[in-house]
């Protein structure tokens, strides 16, 4: 197993990533759609692979862990992207509903502390310490988790 950046991967990984993303989060974001393929294809714009690290096991993403320094974003939402996807209704909602949930800053953090945002494993890779991996990759002494779903 191989841990790399996801801005030094080649451009396809974004869609690979939307996949496992909507693998997982497809559950809590039924309301805008129930379609794992709609929710990979909004939310894979809005990935900042320079906060993604990503695990490659026999040339496949296999999981992905979002860790960032608690002040970049390690996804910034696309309006159009939501209004194109959900519907102008849904998407506006979802806008603001989840620009709140997913970019919401961090205040009074030890230095050298991360926040792990996201983490997902594509289901052919479960139960086989991917996402353990990762997070040992991640640059952090300390970490934070606010209201983490798990991907399953």
């Amino acid at each position: 197993m191989d841990i790399y950046r996801g801005d030094t991967l080649a451009d396809d990984c974004r869609k690979k990533l939307g996949k496992i993303f909507a693998e997982g989060f497809t559950q809590w974001l039924g309301y805008f759609s129930k379609k794992p393929v709609v929710i990979a294809k909004v939310f894979e714009h809005s990935f900042q692979l320079d906060q993604f690290f990503v695990a490659i096991v026999d040339k496949k993403i296999a999981g992905f862990v979002a860790c960032t320094d608690c002040h970049k974003k390690s996804l910034i939402l696309v309006k159009d992207k939501l209004k194109k996807h959900f519907g102008w209704f849904k998407g506006m909602i979802a806008f603001k509903v989840l620009k709140k949930e997913f970019e919401a800053p961090f205040e009074n953090l030890p230095s050298n502390t991360g926040s792990i945002e996201f983490v997902g494993v594509a289901s052919e890779f479960k139960k086989q310490g991917v996402a353990s991996n990762i997070i040992e990759h991640t640059l952090y002494e300390n970490y934070v988790i606010e209201g983490m779903a798990e991907l399953t």
